[in-house]
């Protein structure tokens, strides 16, 4: 298996497609009325796979996949990063605990570091 940084495209939006509905499946069911669709089963998700190329072509979103030996898919991770309206000079992600506080239900959980803050090692 091999983790690595990939350009965003249609086509790894393509492979990505339907291990996202399988992890929203397995998710859904997991959590069952607790998730952000009050249980609804057996939803089709439907990316907009045009707004993810956006945020590629403007510097704003990572894709880190994993592959086997032959090149499959076998899982992915997506960041989204933004310069903060408040510090336009942070770089961050989504504010979770803020967003919960405000009634947002976890559904995909999104951590985030400043990226001064890292050590260099």
């Amino acid at each position: 298996m091999r983790i690595a940084i990939e350009p965003f495209t249609r086509e790894l939006a393509d492979e990505i497609t339907p291990l996202g509905q399988q992890s929203w499946d397995e998710c859904s069911e997991i959590k069952k009325d607790t998730c952000a669709y009050h249980g609804q089963r057996g939803l089709s998700i439907d990316p907009d796979i045009d707004q993810y190329l956006y945020l590629a072509e403007n510097n704003s979103l990572t894709a880190t996949t994993l592959r086997d030996d032959d090149g499959v898919l076998h899982g992915y991770s997506l960041a989204i990063l933004y310069r903060s309206l408040h510090l336009k000079t942070e770089l961050c992600g989504k504010l979770y605990e803020i967003l919960q506080r405000r009634g947002y239900i976890a559904d995909d959980v999104v951590m985030e570091l400043k990226l001064k803050d890292i050590k260099k090692e």
